[in-house]
């Protein structure tokens, strides 16, 4: 075997590109292909899958992050091209892992992510003159038609080659391509340089792009970019790339039968829900406080997490089978420049996705949610459609568009969205957050609002007065908030209350915190039996009366779903709601309450508090929080009534 061959890889590559701009919107009548997809002849076979142009309502995943209200599927599109090299005849180094990587990213993106549009360009026909028609003149063009509402992903397997620089030698690093006579050479190379020039290009073109490179030697894709994006911030315009290996070694296909390791860790992570821990059951509903449906998403850098961390599993299992091999870790990068805000996204379903017969009965005799994807994917099964309901007079539900604690005209379905489609945020702090770094909070923090514990059971808060002033001359709106105390009667708490926070109308409504004593405090927990639950329910709401008579305001009852599940009943309705629930259990809270506040997070890094802040959203419009503000009625309840 020739030696330079050494330098070629013998696995598999996962690419995704863009281009440049062509008016498509002025194709000639025998330039659009019968499945309606504007090219000429020569290029219809290649689009596998082509999508109505008209496809109907969008899965609300889709819609919120990219800010389309009315859900119009038109105003979008997703597009996939996959460049499958499986088949070397002038080099004799075929790989069939390649083939399977290509029809296995056809069948995710058609079946699994339900793109609209899927390219496949496979041995002879991933030519040079093919790739640069469809990155240079479809991509660009058709991405214009979307006004950058669209997203691209671009997936190459099959071989790369090492570039050198060294002074005696300038090879660019390549995508090898099926013509290919000489791995030195020029024939049959698309050099990765070139790539990244043209997804630089596609980038203002395209509201997301994401480039997967499983190649050997694929980190040669990278280029100097200037500043620094967020590739999780799934609502954000970005483009980026996650390369299976770095640009001085190989990557692996360990079953020449099966795809590589990197497709094959890429696409179970995202179908099984599994690679985004924090947002893949990140879309809930909650019907009564009895049923759950979840559904989910990826984001970029969750993925590109998930794939290094099973590398670690997998190399440690190679170490142990002494195969003499070892995969590199991932890498990930910008491919526009300066580096967009955000990143691409991926949907999708756990197995628990789906409304039982039960819970549709509990819902109202109502269908599945309809804007959100039904038909489950399995990466092992093939796709199978979702029953037909046979009650034909079912009236379907709709999750809403934007930020959202509920449905319409059904309070007791409760959502919960990505903390990212939420854009009014906050933070609670207290004694317990240590000191402040009020400067740098001031610059950094997007928060519009910050509340702060004034008195908990073991008396005032010793930061209360501290925070209080130096929120008074900040940028973010301040509420005090009150632990509810089941040793002391409620006038004597209110006597506190106006001790420590005095009345001010710019003040955010108060908050009563309610904790269950039990296992927290054993004497609050000797007062709780002593009374018994009866005449604490009495007493917390004789507290917020209280509070209302005093402040002028609504009070906000705060605690974490289990807390409030356990005290408050439907005489609570005429009060708002803030809920603690940080994903990792069902929520509990029953009734016909929708939050107004929702804690989603204790863990969050925000500068000048630290690492573990607690963190909130509020679940409306800009309108809706000047009604909160202004603490008249249960604004979130209000809302959907």
């Amino acid at each position: 075997m020739n030696r330079r061959w050494l330098t070629l890889c013998i696995s598999v590559l996962g690419l995704f590109v863009a281009g440049i701009s062509q008016g498509i919107s002025d194709a000639r009548a025998d330039d659009i292909c019968k499945n309606g997809a504007m090219v000429p002849d020569e290029y219809c076979r290649f689009f596998i899958h082509y999508g109505p142009e008209a496809p109907g309502k969008l899965d609300i995943r889709i819609s919120d992050a990219l800010k389309i209200p009315d859900q119009d599927a038109a105003k979008t599109r997703a597009i996939g091209l996959i460049i499958s090299i499986s088949k070397y005849p002038l080099l004799h180094a075929d790989i069939p892992a390649a083939a399977v990587d290509g029809q296995r990213m056809a069948d995710f993106l058609i079946n699994g992510q339900k793109f609209d549009e899927v390219i496949l360009l496979k041995d002879q026909d991933a030519s040079l003159d093919n790739i640069n028609y469809f990155l240079k003149e479809y991509l660009p063009a058709r991405g214009m038609m979307f006004d950058k509402k669209a997203r691209l992903l671009i997936a190459y397997s099959g071989h790369g080659r090492f570039g050198t620089q060294n002074g005696n030698s300038d090879k660019a690093p390549a995508f090898v391509l099926s013509n290919a006579t000489d791995i030195d050479g020029s024939k049959g190379m698309y050099e990765m340089p070139a790539l990244n020039a043209q997804l630089n290009i596609l980038a203002k073109r395209y509201f997301h792009i994401l480039t997967l490179v499983n190649a050997c030697f694929g980190s040669g894709l990278f280029g100097m970019t200037d500043g620094a994006g967020n590739s999780n911030a799934y609502s954000k315009p970005g483009a980026y790339a996650i390369a299976a290996g770095d640009d001085k070694t190989e990557v692996y296909s360990l079953e020449k039968d099966k795809g590589s390791v990197f497709f094959d860790t890429l696409i179970k992570g995202v179908a099984d829900g599994i690679a985004d821990e924090r947002f893949g059951k990140s879309y809930m509903v909650k019907i009564d406080g009895k049923k759950e449906y979840y559904a989910g998403i990826t984001r970029t850098l969750s993925l590109f997490i998930y794939v290094n961390d099973q590398y670690i599993k997998i190399n440690e299992k190679l170490d142990e089978e002494g195969k003499g091999i070892h995969l590199s870790d991932a890498w990930i990068g910008a491919t526009e420049n300066p580096a967009g805000p955000g990143g691409f996204f991926f949907i999708n379903d756990p197995a628990v996705s789906h409304l039982d017969k039960k819970t549709q009965l509990s819902a109202g005799n109502a269908d599945e949610f309809t804007n959100v994807d039904k038909t489950a994917y399995s990466i092992k099964e093939p796709p199978t459609a979702p029953d037909e309901p046979k009650n034909k007079d079912i009236i379907p539900i709709e999750i809403p568009y934007g930020p959202v604690s509920a449905i319409p005209n059904r309070p007791d379905i409760r959502i919960f969205k990505t903390p990212d489609i939420y854009p009014i945020s906050g933070h609670d702090i207290s004694s317990n957050d240590g000191e402040i770094d009020w400067k740098l909070f001031q610059e950094k923090s997007p928060a519009r609002f910050v509340y702060v514990r004034v008195v908990g059971w073991r008396g005032p808060d010793s930061s209360f007065k501290a925070h209080w002033k130096q929120l008074a001359d900040s940028k973010f709106d301040r509420g005090g908030y009150f632990k509810f105390d089941f040793c002391r009667t409620p006038e004597a708490q209110l006597e506190t209350a106006k001790s420590l926070l005095p009345e001010d109308p710019k003040m955010l409504p108060p908050g009563i915190l309610l904790v269950n004593p039990e296992g927290e405090d054993t004497t609050q927990l000797a007062c709780f039996k002593k009374s018994g639950m009866v005449n604490a329910r009495n007493d917390i709401l004789r507290f917020a009366a209280l509070i209302y008579k005093n402040y002028h305001k609504i009070p906000i009852f705060y605690g974490n779903h289990n807390n409030l599940s356990h005290f408050m009943d439907s005489r609570f309705d005429q009060y708002m709601v803030w809920m603690g629930y940080w994903g990792q259990a069902g929520v509990k809270l029953e009734g016909r309450n929708p939050w107004t506040l929702w804690q989603y997070s204790g863990n969050e890094k925000v500068p000048g508090i630290g690492h573990s802040t607690e963190s909130e959203v509020f679940f409306g419009t800009e309108e809706q929080y000047a009604q909160f503000k202004a603490g008249e009625n249960n604004v979130a309840l209000a809302a959907v009534n």
